[in-house]
């Protein structure tokens, strides 16, 4: 209670020399747990509300696209916290295939569907007790890859013991499929860094294999390297990392995908849409642009129609299909990454992911929102946000 009353004691001068006033009505003093965000908070952790849970758990089996797309959105709202979220969605993403908003068509139930819709909602009553970040912990990130997904947990050490912080998962395209267990593995531990560099960039942290050769690829000599890895290998030494070997036996993440059951569809990519982890004090949570809501704003947006006229624009887009449901979006293709362009109407959501609390710098705010999107004069549109 008394830390309490000093985190208390420096907060409202704050609040009193900006000249901000609080709500008395709705404020909460004293309280060992609040609920904040969907979240039940307290000295231990965030989790989920019970409530959240329980009426998750009694939705009843979506009729329409419309609202297995609704069921889905409440899942992936607590994405962070779901281990190998993406390999459970598989299987009812493939509904919203040339999908849009409001769709009323009926969904097509099977007993593969059936026991994905089951298991989503399994999930969340699983979900982990998540630990709050504290700077001077160490960190390390666990990886691995399956036959058809890969899966990391971001965890940091406290009192001798690894308490996780939260979990990504995504879904191998058909290509990565085919990739080595050396490539497969490099894969899932670049793409978990780049899931979770909002909290690693500048720090030290340890990044945990359970395939061997892995713990020395750093050491690899560009010559011999293909493209592909270089481009990974060069991304992971920009940070300040240490690799650690741990058998797949002694390994939960790993032991965690190898028991997962692979989809009965064919391999695919991540499910339709794109993660950006958005903080917000403490806990982070991940927004979502789906893949239907960008296909559905290219279908009105009057700056596409004027660039695909124009032979001569910067811009070179050509349609791709992206995602579980092959949506047929507009993007530009290079090196191996297609990035779609992202309509007027869903840039101004593409800051406010990025931004956060965390307030990056221009350069920053450029590279991240580049990583994943394309328009004309993205620089310009940036610096007027930051």
């Amino acid at each position: 209670m008394r830390e309490h009353e000093v985190h208390l004691d420096i907060l409202l001068k704050r609040l009193q020399q900006a000249s901000l006033q609080l709500n008395y009505s709705k404020c909460v003093f004293g309280e060992e747990k609040v609920e904040f965000l969907g979240y039940l908070v307290s000295s231990a952790g965030y989790k989920l509300l019970a409530n959240k849970v329980e009426s998750t758990v009694e939705f009843p089996r979506s009729k329409t696209i419309e609202e297995l797309r609704r069921f889905l959105g409440i899942i992936n709202f607590y994405r962070n916290s779901i281990p190998h979220a993406a390999e459970m969605q598989a299987h009812l993403n493939k509904f919203l295939s040339d999908s849009r908003k409001n769709d009323k068509r009926p969904v097509d139930w099977d007993n593969s569907a059936i026991a994905a819709f089951e298991k989503c909602k399994q999930s969340l009553v699983d979900v982990t007790l998540l630990d709050f970040p504290r700077p001077d912990a160490p960190i390390r990130v666990i990886t691995d890859a399956s036959d058809t997904a890969m899966g990391g947990a971001l965890e940091q050490r406290v009192e001798e013991t690894w308490r996780p912080l939260a979990f990504f998962s995504g879904k191998f395209n058909p290509a990565q499929t085919r990739y080595s267990t050396f490539d497969s593995k490099l894969t899932a531990m670049t793409e978990s860094v780049k899931y979770f560099d909002y909290y690693l960039e500048g720090r030290k942290f340890t990044l945990v294999t359970d395939h061997k050769p892995l713990i020395y690829s750093h050491n690899q000599s560009h010559d011999k390297a293909p493209p592909r890895r270089l481009r990974q290998l060069i991304y992971l030494a920009q940070f300040e990392v240490n690799y650690e070997y741990l058998p797949g036996k002694s390994n939960d993440v790993a032991d965690a995908l190898s028991r997962i059951e692979s989809a009965p569809a064919e391999p695919i990519d991540e499910p339709a849409s794109c993660d950006f982890p958005l903080s917000i004090g403490s806990i982070t949570i991940p927004p979502r642009i789906d893949l239907p809501d960008i296909m559905s704003a290219q279908n009105e947006d009057s700056e596409l129609s004027d660039i695909l006229k124009d032979p001569n624009h910067k811009l070179k887009l050509k349609i791709i299909p992206l995602g579980s449901e092959n949506l047929k979006i507009y993007c530009e293709s290079g090196e191996g990454v297609n990035r779609p362009y992202l309509p007027a109407s869903l840039r101004k959501e593409s800051f406010s992911l990025y931004h956060g609390d965390a307030h990056p710098s221009t350069r920053a705010m450029k590279r991240r929102v580049k990583e994943h999107f394309v328009w004309p004069n993205m620089d310009k549109d940036i610096a007027r946000v930051i």
